[in-house]
């Protein structure tokens, strides 16, 4: 593997972008800068104790044991929106407004707690806030009665090893009741994000503390300990973590403030522990880590950003080092080294014994994570404020970093054991409050309004802003939509918000794509990249699968922790330069990283509440575009992205220019382009003081209509944006006709189908059609035609059409534009409508019209004769009387079929995929496939589910084959996309009204009700019965039902 020489990022935010975000979408709690190479900070949490009741310990199956402790510990230790196996219900953000404000709550019935936190921006934009506070649940909260109950882990409220036990008879492996602490556990990760020359970037001078490395470096400084008024354990004051990081715009301080009354664990170690007996009780008073500790390390820059990895190694080692030291006392098998109070004391002496050796950990000054953990009472409040150098009060105290000492990494005191890695691991016991602390951390004033009272009143005041805005936005209470209606859309908007994410690295590709795509179509200071087309190379069908022709289980290469296939010489695999991409993610648990299709539908959202922010998005996709047009279709960038790819699935993590995806970017892009050259028209006009619906001319000339104005060339210049999205966009358009091209003059195939990718029945993934298991030809073949892309095709000339006209490339640009539309409408009308004839009924259909090509003058396919309907209709008949029920009336349709190249015959099924250039509105009205696409939405039996519209008719054979996911279920975008065409392209065709009132009505009704039930917007609704499967938390383009809801419609056609 290996990295050409990475430029300069190319996409920098726009001036007014937040400095720092919630831009970590994957973990519960992740904010970073959007600047590559960032320094990340958030927590993690888990329990800190076993069950207060000792009813528990007696019915517990079997005497507790370090294995039973360090699994609940370490299992439950909640760092990644993936954690928790179920346990988490619900999870995600209550209120965001993409910039400057976030609510995030996590109902834990795994632990039994409510932990959530608030995320603040600071005055005027300057630092910020993170609130974080803790719980236990309550009777009658989501999952709390249940995680008491004998039953819970039946109902699926337990991890898998424990459902497992139950199913066994065992019981659950660690006995429930409601926990009285928690274990909280602050970090910052400061290490490169990606590799570069073979390596990670920069290895040298990264012990750099000037900033002169993006990412800088780390300290802690703390205040000393101070006993409390009882002669117990130390409380823990003020700890804070300093760095200084270009990517952070320099030095900075983030100050982890004590909660009132924080206690260290020995205070009521005896509540906590009462379910245990013997001497694991004492050993647990003591774990996790040490109680309120820090840990700093100087990990090896792959690894550093498996912070959670490391936590639980820590955690592990102390429960079983505790465990073991406690037993063998106890027992008088060996030397009591230490009382049980004492070790509690010296927590420096067990964590600097089994820091873990991740990589190549060393105790150096210059540490790169840093861990600090706080074991607290529950309830509990406590915040953290991070603040950039000279941000301090306003009478010149403090001031961030600048003003801190940093702690040696060694100091800490203690014994430590004469482990070399002791000095990795330090304590830092400060006083409470503002005193005087030994290293002044303690002493730092803070800016105004970044905590106490003041923080409060600003997290009151985001969301009582949130919430109008919302109403503001969508004005769905105004409408008269119900109170869950309006409280579902505030939170699907601030999980869509709380999905964007930053990114910095490299896609993995072949070394051959590398060479042909592998330049920037945009960079800095040059004109686009003329497109170029890629051709098939004789791919056979691209049987290779994702286009690759040495895709092959023969060998493979690990790439960055994750298996990619490759050539048997194992070096066919390179990385292209790293590209900066701000995004929105379809999901924080299943997909945290950037995907192509799905960020067009993700923006129709977005660019309703925030329309400056959107077209930053946009900005960053167009910036990562490739020579010729090319966007990897899944943006899978860095040493932390490849880390965390699915292994089972590694072969998707190297992309092909050969395999396209839809071009939904495109209504992002059109809606940068028009809207930007209507502002700068708006404005012109303004200036020049002439009305609204005329431009302003030469002096002396009269006062002509804008259009007549362009024809005169008085016109102002189109805006940069409207160029560059315009550029952008045809780029995009002419890479996806020419590399997905028929063998046919306008006819489509999708790349990279593949008889070795295939769904449990045989059938072939789909997977550049976003359709993955949807039914098509059974055999991938060069001759085979999909409806779907030429729809989507044919839609991309239209937009392509309005873009020219916005980005004043002339009336010529914009009537071939419409020319090609119109093109790519008659060939697809000609190369796939098929007539059906579909049960009255039963929704079935059959195929009795000619092949695609049997078109006629006009451009449609000409009908079947009566004898061919008869007969279909007699059939039916003969097989209804055999079963001695009446016949059903039968009628003709049309439907837009695939061509199956290898049986040289039409794929007809009744779903998305022949369904989709209706949903663009690319038909006129007259055609009969629109009346036999509206016919179909609307039919019961067909795709009108309880839920929205079915991905495939009920009545269809293939219903609910291959993987289940595109072969029923209902999908919120095209269901959106239903409605979208009903009532903006065709509201005057019968059956259209229907649609868009029914399809809209379920759709919205049933999303709302699993969210209520449940808790979570839905990645897919079951097609039968609407309840929500696969993907929880699923606020991609699942959050299209508030547009939907809002009657909000713009944008798609």
């Amino acid at each position: 593997m290996s990295l050409a020489s990475s430029p300069p990022p190319v996409w920098t935010p726009p001036a007014g972008f937040p400095p720092w975000g919630t831009l970590h979408p994957a973990s519960l709690a992740g904010i970073r800068a959007p600047a590559p190479h960032s320094p990340r900070f958030g927590y993690m949490y888990g329990p800190a104790d076993g069950s207060s009741s000792p009813a528990a310990a007696a019915s517990f199956p079997f005497p507790p044991s370090a294995p039973v402790a360090l699994r609940h510990v370490t299992d439950r230790l909640r760092h990644l929106a993936a954690d928790g196996e179920g346990e988490l219900a619900p999870y995600g953000y209550t209120h965001h407004d993409g910039r400057r404000h976030a609510d995030h709550a996590v109902v834990d019935t795994g632990v039994g707690v409510r932990v959530s936190h608030s995320w603040v921006a600071g005055p005027g934009g300057v630092g910020w806030s993170l609130r974080v506070r803790g719980r236990a649940l309550r009777a009658g909260e989501a999952g709390a009665a249940a995680h008491a109950a004998e039953g819970a882990c039946d109902a699926g409220g337990c991890g898998w090893v424990d459902r497992l036990r139950v199913a066994v008879g065992m019981g659950p492996a660690f006995p429930p009741g409601a926990p009285t602490r928690l274990s909280l556990i602050y970090y910052a990760v400061a290490a490169p994000e990606e590799v570069e020359g073979g390596a990670l970037a920069a290895t040298a001078g990264v012990d750099a503390t000037d900033g002169s490395v993006p990412w800088g470096t780390l300290a802690v400084t703390g205040a000393a300990a101070v006993a409390s008024a009882a002669g117990g354990p130390p409380a823990i004051g003020r700890v804070t973590i300093v760095g200084n990081a270009s990517a952070a715009g320099g030095a900075y301080a983030l100050h982890l403030l004590p909660p009132a009354g924080e206690v260290s664990r020995g205070a009521a170690a005896g509540d906590r522990s009462a379910a245990f007996p013997g001497p694991v009780r004492a050993a647990v008073q003591q774990v996790p880590l040490a109680g309120a500790a820090v840990v700093t390390v100087r990990d090896e820059p792959a690894a550093a950003w498996r912070v959670d990895a490391l936590a639980k190694y820590i955690l592990s080692r102390v429960i079983t080092a505790a465990v073991r030291r406690v037993s063998v006392a106890a027992a008088g098998t060996g030397p009591h080294r230490d009382p049980p109070d004492v070790i509690a004391h010296r927590r420096d002496s067990a964590l600097a014994r089994y820091v873990p050796r991740l990589g190549q950990m060393s105790s150096a000054a210059a540490p790169n994570v840093v861990l600090v953990q706080r074991v607290l009472p529950l309830p509990f409040e406590v915040d953290a404020v991070f603040v950039p150098a000279g941000a301090g009060a306003p009478d010149g105290k403090g001031g961030g970093a600048a003003a801190a000492t940093a702690v040696p990494a060694a100091d800490g005191g203690g014994d430590h054991l004469d482990d070399p890695l002791a000095a990795a691991a330090a304590v830092v016991n400060g006083g409470v409050g503002e005193g005087g602390g030994r290293f002044g951390g303690s002493g730092v004033d803070l800016p105004p309004g970044m905590t106490g009272s003041a923080l409060t009143a600003r997290i009151t005041e985001g969301r009582a802003a949130v919430e109008a805005r919302v109403e503001a936005t969508f004005r769905l209470a105004a409408r008269g939509e119900p109170p869950a209606v309006v409280a579902f859309a505030r939170t699907a908007v601030a999980n869509l918000l709380g999905g964007l994410g930053f990114f910095y690295g490299s896609s993995v590709v072949r070394r051959a794509d590398a060479a042909r795509f592998g330049q920037l179509a945009f960079p800095p200071g040059a004109a686009p990249a003329a497109p170029t087309a890629v051709a098939d190379e004789g791919r056979d069908g691209d049987s290779n699968g994702e286009g690759n022709a040495t895709y092959g289980a023969d060998s493979t290469d690990v790439v960055d922790g994750a298996t990619a296939t490759t050539e048997a010489d194992g070096d066919n695999l390179t990385y292209l330069s790293p590209v900066s991409l701000f995004t929105a993610t379809p999901s924080r648990a299943s997909f945290p990283r950037g995907f192509l299709w799905d960020e067009g539908f993700h923006q129709l959202l977005i660019r309703a509440w925030d329309p400056p922010l959107s077209a930053a998005v946009g900005m960053s996709w167009v910036a990562a575009m490739r020579a010729g047009g090319w966007i990897p279709r899944e943006q899978i960038l860095g040493v932390e992205a490849r880390g965390r790819f699915p292994a089972h699935v590694a072969h998707l993590l190297v992309q092909s220019p050969a395999v396209a995806n839809p071009p939904t970017l495109l209504m992002l892009l059109r809606a940068i382009a028009v809207d930007a050259a209507a502002a700068a028209a708006a404005a012109d006009r303004a200036a020049a003081g002439v009305p609204p619906d005329t431009c302003a001319p030469p002096p002396g000339w009269p006062r002509y209509p804008p259009s007549v104005c362009r024809v005169l060339g008085v016109a102002p210049p189109p805006p940069a944006a409207a160029v560059t999205a315009y550029a952008a966009a045809r780029a995009l358009v002419n890479y996806l006709s020419s590399t997905q091209a028929g063998t046919s003059p306008l006819t489509y195939r999708w790349r990279g189908r593949s008889t070795a990718q295939v769904a449990p029945d045989g059938t072939p993934h789909t997977l550049a059609s976003g359709l993955d298991d949807f039914p098509r030809g059974r055999v991938p073949h060069d001759d085979e035609r999909h409806a779907d892309l030429a729809g989507w095709v044919a839609w991309s000339h239209g937009l392509l059409a309005k873009m020219a006209a916005a980005a004043g490339a002339g009336a010529a640009a914009v009537a071939g534009h419409a020319a090609d539309r119109d093109a790519g409408v008659a060939a697809l009308t000609a190369a796939h409508a098929v007539t059906v004839v579909v049960g009255a009924e039963s929704g079935q259909v059959a195929v009795v019209g000619p092949a695609p090509d049997g078109a006629t003058e006009g451009g449609e396919a000409g009908r079947p004769d009566a004898s061919a309907v008869a007969e279909v209709a007699a059939a039916a008949a003969a097989a209804a009387a055999a079963e001695g029920v009446e016949p059903e009336p039968w009628h003709p349709s049309t439907l837009l079929c695939d061509w199956d190249g290898a049986a040289g015959a039409p794929v007809c099924h009744d779903g998305y995929a022949p369904l989709l250039p209706v949903l663009l509105g690319v038909l006129p009205a007259s055609s009969p496939a629109v009346a036999g696409g509206l016919a179909a939405m609307g039919h019961p039996a067909r795709l009108a589910g309880t839920a929205g519209l079915r991905s495939l008719s009920a009545a269809s054979p293939a219903a609910g084959t291959a993987d289940g996911y595109w072969t029923g279920p209902v999908w919120v975008p095209f269901s959106y996309l239903a409605v979208v065409a009903a009532a903006r392209a065709y509201p005057h065709v019968p059956g259209a009204a229907a649609v868009t009132a029914g399809v809209r009505q379920r759709l919205v009704a049933n999303a709302v009700a699993e969210w209520a039930r449940t808790g979570y917007v839905w990645e897919v609704y079951d097609g039968m019965t609407g309840e929500g499967r696969r993907g929880r938390q699923f606020c991609g383009w699942s959050a299209l039902v508030v547009l939907a809801a809002a009657k909000r419609f713009e944008g798609v056609l």
